[in-house]
């Protein structure tokens, strides 16, 4: 019988699987910074929807990295001080072939969207 572990390793080895696997990782990290920032900020996910004119639901959907769409997320985490940050990925060359990466990063309201390269 295979562990998970193994299994996994050998699931990543499929190319396909492997792009899937690492958005759906980029998508859970994402909601659960958004996640520990509503929680430090001491807010409820009702309190959070109300600030953010989401309701309790949508932001639930978002911290468990259920795949919704960006205007949700974009909502959600100004409502706690947090930006969007969109990255180059290692090592494209050409902007066809660029995969653009999210990073939620603490930046005042009025400081706005921040472009950094991954490095």
């Amino acid at each position: 019988m295979k562990t998970l572990k193994s299994h996994l390793k050998e699931s990543l080895k499929n190319e396909k699987f492997k792009e899937l696997f690492e958005d759906e990782k980029e998508l859970l990290d994402v909601s659960l910074q958004l996640q520990e920032e509503r929680k430090s900020a001491g807010l409820s996910q009702k309190e959070l929807a109300e600030a953010a004119h989401l309701t309790q639901q949508q932001v639930s959907k978002v911290e468990n990295g259920t795949n919704c769409n960006i205007i949700t997320y974009l909502k959600a985490s100004r409502a706690v001080g947090l930006r969007l940050n969109l990255a180059r990925s290692h090592g494209q060359r050409h902007f066809a072939k660029v995969k653009f990466s999210f990073y939620l990063i603490s930046a005042p309201y009025d400081a706005g969207l921040f472009l950094a390269p991954k490095l």
